[in-house]
């Protein structure tokens, strides 16, 4: 990779050919391997690497936390949402939910999982992974969390049954849906990661969330290297 100015940061999304390439040759690297490879410049001739640059380094990989715009793109990518924003940046569609129903009186928000989704480190999605997600943002009260604030309070988050949950709103805000299609508010975690690495002083694991990812996107959170790259591969 060519020498990057400090004003311009770099994220490399390793496309899903490098899976093809391993059928081609008899000794490529593991996905991993190829992916801290290319991100250091040494991408292996016929890999398919695109290299986005962004206007200033990202402030934090937890999307909890960020406020701006640089992390969008690779939180946009490693995570999902219930929801998602289709293509036109203004209407919605289903992401992890694929479907949902709204109460009459607007309050009871009911979202049905896709099922057969697993975070990258394996472990499988959940209803749990959803209330416990939204339970963290409104909890640590950082970020874009406000947008919620005011209209769910984490002990009205509630798991059904695993493939099931079940959001009521402190009064009907139609927009609801639409903030939870956000990567900064609605990106879902995985429970595991942040449990496992939560500290008495850092019970919400921020700190580790800030460089570390475990999503169940397109894209899986490889490096990030201070003031160089944010890698991800596919």
């Amino acid at each position: 990779m060519n020498r990057i100015s400090e004003r311009m940061w770099s994220v490399v999304l390793f496309s899903v050919l490098l899976i093809l390439l391993a059928a081609c040759s008899p000794a490529v690297e593991s996905p991993a391997g190829a992916a801290e490879g290319a991100a250091a410049g040494e991408a292996e001739a016929g890999a398919k690497v695109l290299t986005y640059l962004l206007a200033q380094e990202p402030n934090s990989m937890d999307p909890a936390i960020v406020t701006e715009s640089q992390s969008g793109l690779p939180i946009r990518n490693v995570y999902d949402r219930l929801i998602e924003l289709a293509p036109d940046g203004e209407s919605i569609e289903p992401g992890l939910a694929e479907s949902w129903t709204i109460s009459d009186d607007g309050l009871v928000y009911t979202f049905n999982l896709r099922p057969g989704v697993t975070f990258h480190s394996g472990a499988p999605l959940t209803a749990e992974a959803v209330r416990y997600t939204l339970e963290r943002a409104l909890t640590l009260g950082k970020g874009e969390s406000f947008a919620l604030a005011s209209y769910i309070d984490p002990a009205n988050v509630k798991v059904i049954d695993d493939a099931t949950v079940e959001i009521t709103l402190n009064e009907p805000y139609e927009p609801i849906l639409s903030i939870l299609a956000l990567h900064n508010v609605g990106s879902i975690l995985n429970p595991e990661v942040v449990q496992a690495n939560a500290t008495d002083d850092d019970p919400w694991a921020d700190q580790f969330l800030t460089n570390h990812m475990d999503g169940t996107g397109p894209f899986k959170f490889v490096e990030w290297q201070p003031k160089q790259y944010v890698a991800l591969a596919r």
